[in-house]
């Protein structure tokens, strides 16, 4: 994590939390998966990566304690993540229960389109 990264999630890390995965980039089969904050013009700013060949709750249990080991506890009002319960579950787990836990809108849409 760079300066600037640690920055930019200790100044809007405490309002909002957006952590999404991509998957099937390359034939290695590595997920990318990202944490951003949003500023004050409703920008997002990428402040930490994982690269893993897994999905799983302790891969990121793993991902948010090397964020908390870096800045420290961070107590955000809400978090925004996909529709699988690993991403919650572990920074709960990690950093505390969050008062708002909202869907991405993306992930929402597919969903019901699906279904």
């Amino acid at each position: 994590m760079t300066d600037f990264q640690k920055e930019m999630i200790t100044k809007y890390g405490k309002d909002k939390i957006c952590t999404d995965g991509t998957h099937g980039l390359n034939s290695y089969d590595f997920n990318l998966y990202s944490v951003l904050v949003v500023d004050e013009h409703k920008n997002g700013i990428p402040v930490a990566f994982c690269f893993s060949n897994r999905s799983s709750e302790d891969v990121f249990k793993i991902y948010f304690s090397a964020i908390k080991n870096t800045v420290g506890k961070i107590e955000t009002t809400t978090f925004m993540t996909n529709d699988a319960p690993a991403f919650y579950n572990a920074w709960s787990y990690v950093m505390g229960t969050v008062k708002n836990v909202l869907l991405c809108a993306w992930h929402v849409t597919r969903n019901w389109h699906q279904n």
